[in-house]
């Protein structure tokens, strides 16, 4: 969410939960990872509900949400999974480095 309320465009807001998870190292805790989740779900839920249009599939989007906001696993590995889910609805060029990183930190690697 921007600061004026609106959602964020996917792309951005893709790239935003993507700085997120590389502050991942400097939290050992998780306390910072877990604090954001539910900004995340939010802006996440706003984009859907918002600017479905801008998204590839948005039932799949939705799914990915769904599935985050259900999941009880590490804040870390909701995150990864949440990006590695959204990737094909969001189409950001991601390098086959930063998408195994995901992958790591979602569980699938």
């Amino acid at each position: 969410m921007t600061l004026t309320g609106e959602p964020m465009a996917p792309v951005d807001l893709y790239i935003s939960c993507y700085r997120l998870v590389e502050l991942a190292a400097f939290d050992p805790s998780g306390t910072f990872m877990g604090l954001s989740l539910p900004w995340i779900a939010q802006a996440w839920g706003k984009v859907v509900a918002q600017r479905s249009f801008q998204l590839a599939n948005p039932r799949s989007a939705q799914r990915a949400i769904n599935d985050f906001l259900d999941s009880d696993t590490l804040a870390v590995s909701r995150i990864g999974r949440l990006l590695l889910d959204l990737l094909s609805n969001v189409r950001v060029p991601l390098s086959d480095e930063i998408v195994i990183q995901l992958r790591t930190m979602a569980g699938r690697a």
